[in-house]
């Protein structure tokens, strides 16, 4: 799973076989090691990391539209300009506060309720 993700950012795969070979393999291998951590009852997600969960797939959705937006705003140019003295590094957090925050407020106003409604019918 490090390797993965680290081959992705070294060589900085943006499209095609190398990102899914690089981030799309740390994700599966990071969801195997979860799924088989609490098979064998060694862990058992609760609170946050059940919220993340649900909200994982508006993650994986909206991810990508989120970093053209974080892209179009100049952020990331914020982040990684020559002069600027912010690191990239805090760039990532940044994005990832963006990107999970709005992931769960849309999962919990949005999907969910209609989740619900679906199932009632």
């Amino acid at each position: 799973m490090i390797f993965a993700y680290k081959y992705g950012i070294e060589y900085e795969t943006k499209d095609g076989l190398l990102r899914v070979l690089s981030f799309g393999v740390g994700a599966v291998s990071l969801v195997l090691c979860m799924i088989i951590i609490e098979a064998k009852k060694l862990y058992q997600a609760k609170g946050f990391i059940v919220l993340l969960g649900d909200a994982s797939y508006t993650i994986y959705l909206s991810h990508l539209i989120l970093l053209q937006m974080f892209y179009f705003v100049g952020l990331r140019d914020l982040f990684t300009c020559k002069e600027c003295i912010l690191v990239p590094e805090l760039g990532l957090v940044v994005f990832l506060v963006i990107c999970i925050g709005f992931s769960i407020v849309y999962y919990q106003k949005i999907e969910k309720p209609l989740y619900k409604k679906a199932i009632s019918l």
